[in-house]
């Protein structure tokens, strides 16, 4: 019985520190997004994920000779093509 009790303890703290963690990165994500500055980049290549999807390959300039290199998510089609502009336009 008292292994049991210590089992559901440990199952709830962990739960609760796992949603106390993820809410603090999404409000973190969620300040950084709205304090961030909107930059312009390029599309460079494409990838396929598995299952017949593809992502697009983008480079951003972060400032100071830094680029910054991303994916974005799965899509059945291209969302861009390689050479568009991608970001925030005037």
């Amino acid at each position: 019985m008292l292994a049991i009790r210590m089992i559901l303890v440990v199952m709830v703290c962990g739960s609760a520190l796992v949603l106390c963690t993820n809410l603090y990165a999404l409000r973190k994500a969620k300040r950084l997004e709205s304090a961030g500055t909107r930059v312009e980049g390029e599309c460079v290549s494409h990838y396929w994920p598995s299952g017949g999807y593809v992502g697009a390959v983008c480079t951003y300039s972060a400032g100071a000779g830094q680029e910054l290199t991303v994916r974005s998510s799965r899509y059945s089609v291209p969302p861009v093509e390689v050479g568009d502009v991608v970001g925030d336009r005037p």
